[in-house]
C-alpha cells in the first residue's frame, strides 16, 4: 500500500521503497520518511536506526496503531513521529528533497519507505471457498495445500515465508510439484 501521493507510483525503486532487508542500506545517513501506522511498521522504524538516525515517522491523522512500548521506544531513540496527510514530493523520482504535508509542513527527505502494509488479492481462493486467515491470507501446509482439494497456493497468497521473489519461487516450485503429484492416479502415487 502507498501513501496517498499524487504519481507516488513513479518514485518506487527509485526513491520509494518497502523492504529494509531488501533496501535499507540505502539509508545509511539520508534523510528518511517512513510511512506508517502500527507496530510492524515502528519495529521497522527502531531497525533503521542501524542506517541513519535521521528519520521521520509519518501516520495519517487517527490512524496510529502502535503499542504504549513502540511509541515509547521511537521517542526515547530520537525518531520524529508525526501525524498528517502527505500531499506531495519535492523532486523528481530520482532525487528528492522533501515530502510535504497538506498543512503545509514539510520534511527533508532523501529516500521514502512504505510500511502501510498490503492489499491480500485473494478473490478467486475466497471464491472458492478456501480458507483464509484474518489478515486474508490463504491458509496453507509446507506443501502448498489449501483446505480446498486440489486448490494450491503460493507466494504472496501465503504467509508461508518472507514475501520475497526468492522464496515466492520456492512455494511456486513446491506447490506446482504437489499439484502434480495431486494429479497422478492412486496406482501412480508412493503408498
Amino acid at each position: 500500500i502507498w501513501p496517498d501521493i499524487p504519481q507516488v507510483e513513479a518514485h518506487v525503486g527509485k526513491t520509494l521503497f518497502w523492504c529494509i532487508t531488501c533496501d535499507g542500506f540505502r539509508t545509511i545517513d539520508k534523510n528518511l520518511v517512513l510511512f506508517g501506522r502500527d507496530d510492524d511498521a515502528a519495529t521497522s522504524a527502531l531497525q533503521f536506526q542501524m542506517y541513519t538516525r535521521r528519520i521521520t515517522f509519518v501516520s495519517c491523522p487517527g490512524t496510529l496503531d502502535c503499542s504504549k512500548e513502540k511509541i515509547q521506544a521511537m521517542e526515547a531513540t530520537g525518531i520524529q513521529m508525526i501525524e498528517g496527510l502527505p500531499s506531495r514530493v519535492e523532486g523528481t523520482p530520482e532525487k528528492i528533497s522533501a515530502v510535504c504535508l497538506e498543512d503545509g509542513r514539510r520534511f527533508p527527505a532523501d529516500l521514502m519507505f512504505s510500511l502501510l502494509g498490503v492489499r491480500v488479492r485473494n478473490r478467486l481462493a475466497l471464491d472458492v471457498g478456501a480458507e483464509c486467515d484474518r489478515e486474508g491470507y490463504v491458509r496453507v501446509d509446507e506443501e502448498g495445500y489449501t483446505s480446498v482439494p486440489g486448490l494450491f497456493a503460493a507466494g504472496d497468497l501465503s504467509r508461508m515465508h518472507t514475501h520475497q521473489v526468492v522464496a515466492a519461487a520456492h512455494e511456486g516450485a513446491e506447490a506446482a510439484q504437489t499439484a502434480n503429484y495431486y494429479l497422478y492416479a492412486k496406482y501412480q502415487k508412493v503408498s
